[in-house]
């Protein structure tokens, strides 16, 4: 078997296929065919890799294009990006074997196989459940979210720490434990841990810190965190500003915040903070439905291209 710099410099190669001759691909998907039947997982996982980004371009031999089939050995032989990958997205119907293989990748150190573990138990808190996770109840489902999310959170990942936190303020009611992984993960400059902050403080009625997390979210660019701000300056109190948070929520519903929209709609259809004005809440309302119709067809076009994407294969 190759060393391991000799498989650097395969897999390095391999990853600007597009610059090379058909010759030479052929030549580097050989050698790294060769090493990965002798057992090797990460051989596996780079043809994989390099299936799925080089199959509208073949120039290869075809049996290097079996995405599906280098992905899946990968991941029986236990090679953790393999793992998540295949039993996380790809093999959602087998539950029992695909925890029992997350469980294994995350004790190895694998974060993403900790979230992977996450969304099957959280699919499971939410009622979709199936392979014998429906015997489990929602208390037991959401403890294995938490434990698998700890894990992972612990260990610095941003992702776990904001899910974790998430899950704890929204499903738990914890808002001081949430508070803090939202805190740990917004350290490292992240939109959606400034959001969950900002949500914690408003539930709070901290709305000074409030806006501060809901600004520093939407100068990132998401617009939720924006329609917040918003939502925030029109609260009653020393901070209330309401042509400043009308204009706001105008500007998220403009970068396509449905939930603003209705906002507003709702604003001018009560007239309790602004004059009643029926025809405007029309207005909005008809433009959050827009806002719906036009998610669901970049939906339905993204689907059809995955499809198409993959029938091509």
């Amino acid at each position: 078997m190759f060393g391991k710099n000799k498989k650097e410099k395969l897999f390095k190669e391999l990853e600007n296929a597009d610059k090379l001759s058909a010759r030479k691909i052929n030549k580097i998907c050989a050698e790294i065919f060769a090493v990965a039947k002798k057992g090797d997982g990460e051989a596996y996982y780079k043809l994989y890799e390099f299936a799925k980004n080089n199959y509208k371009n073949r120039r290869a031999d075809i049996k290097y294009y079996d995405w599906l089939g280098a992905l899946q050995k990968a991941a029986e032989l236990e090679y953790p990006k393999a793992v998540c990958e295949y039993y996380g997205r790809h093999c959602p119907e087998d539950t029992s074997k695909a925890i029992a293989m997350l469980e294994r990748a995350a004790a190895k150190g694998s974060d993403e196989a900790c979230i992977q573990l996450s969304k099957i138990y959280d699919r499971a808190f939410h009622g979709y459940a199936n392979d014998g996770l429906e015997k489990l109840t929602k208390e037991e489902c959401a403890e294995k979210n938490i434990e698998c999310l700890t894990v992972a959170a612990e260990r610095g990942n941003t992702d776990a720490q904001i899910m974790l936190g998430n899950f704890l303020s929204l499903y738990r009611g914890d808002l001081d434990g949430g508070e803090k992984w939202f805190a740990l993960a917004a350290e490292k400059d992240q939109a959606e841990a400034y959001l969950g902050l900002a949500r914690i403080y408003k539930k709070k009625e901290e709305l000074y810190k409030a806006q501060k997390y809901y600004k520093l979210s939407a100068d990132k660019g998401n617009i939720y965190a924006l329609g917040g701000l918003g939502e925030v300056l029109l609260l009653p109190g020393m901070y209330q500003n309401i042509d400043n948070g009308l204009k706001i929520l105008e500007e998220s519903v403009n970068k396509g915040n449905m939930v603003s929209a209705l906002k507003l709609s709702d604003l001018y259809e009560k007239g309790e903070i602004i004059p009643q004005d029926l025809e405007k809440a029309k207005f909005w309302k008809d433009k959050s439905e827009e806002i719906r119709k036009n998610f669901l067809k970049r939906n339905e076009k993204i689907e059809a291209k995955a499809a198409k994407d993959l029938s091509e294969d």
